[in-house]
């Protein structure tokens, strides 16, 4: 069975959250939207695996199942 999301973060993981947004607030416009728009792209290559995962139903050879 595959186990749940994880949809908790990690007290390192607040942390550099939060120098990220420090960051961000002094950072100047171009870097942001070069920031957003790179991760945005991560974001998506995630969503796409993601999908192929659970349509292929790749995980359930590694379930055993």
């Amino acid at each position: 069975m595959i186990p749940p999301p994880v949809l908790t973060l990690t007290m390192e993981q607040q942390l550099k959250l939060r120098v990220l947004e420090d960051a961000v607030k002094s950072s100047p416009r171009e870097d942001v939207e070069l920031l957003t728009h790179s991760l945005q792209k991560q974001v998506f290559m995630l969503q796409n695996t993601l999908s192929n995962l659970v349509k292929t139903g790749t995980w359930n050879e590694v379930d055993g199942a």
